[in-house]
């Protein structure tokens, strides 16, 4: 199943992003507000695949609350804060978690729980490796690292209309491109956050003459978004102008990633 995340765990994809996944990431699924018991999940996820990750192995059930209904399914990290608030069912009714039964036992057992990264968060489509990274950091400590130290993920704007997807070839032709490092970046230190965005503007000069159609940005470790929301006062990325002159350069205001 696909779901929303929480602020804490729209924010721990954002520190991932930036480079810094500070331990944090899915620990346990409560029941009843971790009231009626909890499921630890720290090694019982299996391998990402196709952006989607499933638990491998049914963990055993801590400090279950016998003959007690289940009402409520949360997935939490570190501090117990709350990552995401899931319906929970057994086989056949289509919710988040799928339980073998509703009526907590010493032997209740989870029989489902899938994480998707969808292809489209926002405005920007992700490629796979994003989708893929994503849900690696959601299930261990390892970041995703899409921002580093060293100046390796690269912006480059492009002419006409984008791909279908951010796995297709680029299209159009490459106006402008910038390498940037996560010091562009603010860190979102902030439990709630759940944006990246560019702390000051950056000069671009462009290797081309066109207008802008849409922006692809690429990481070292081949992780890639693009969108196509670009306009002066307007959109996830904000440039002093859409037509650009090859030599002349131009401002990137601002670049907001958004990560849940």
């Amino acid at each position: 199943m696909a779901f929303a995340l929480a602020p804490y765990g729209a924010s721990l994809i954002a520190q991932s992003l930036w480079g810094s996944a500070a331990g944090y990431y899915l620990q346990y699924l409560y029941l009843n507000a971790g009231a009626s018991g909890d499921f630890p999940l720290v090694g019982y996820w299996g391998s990402p695949a196709g952006g989607v990750v499933s638990l491998s192995s049914s963990p055993a059930l801590t400090a279950g609350a016998n003959g007690v209904t289940i009402t409520a399914v949360t997935l939490v990290g570190n501090g117990a804060n709350v990552y995401a608030t899931l319906t929970a069912g057994i086989a056949g009714s289509g919710a988040d978690v799928i339980l073998d039964s509703l009526t907590i036992s010493a032997v209740s057992a989870i029989l489902n729980l899938t994480l998707k990264c969808q292809l489209q968060a926002g405005n920007a489509k992700l490629n796979m490796a994003l989708r893929q990274a994503i849900c690696t950091a959601l299930t261990s400590a390892t970041a995703v690292n899409f921002l580093t130290t060293t100046a390796n993920t690269t912006i480059s704007f492009y002419s006409g209309s984008p791909p279908a997807d951010c796995d297709a070839a680029v299209t159009g032709t490459l106006l402008a491109s910038k390498t940037i490092s996560q010091t562009s970046f603010n860190s979102n230190a902030a439990p709630t956050a759940n944006m990246l965005h560019l702390t000051s503007a950056t000069s671009i000069t462009p290797v081309a003459t066109g207008t802008i159609g849409y922006m692809r940005m690429v990481a070292a470790n081949g992780c890639a978004f693009q969108t196509a929301s670009i306009g002066v006062s307007t959109g996830d990325v904000r440039v002093t102008t859409m037509s650009l002159v090859s030599g002349t350069a131009f401002t990137l205001n601002d670049l907001d990633i958004m990560a849940g």
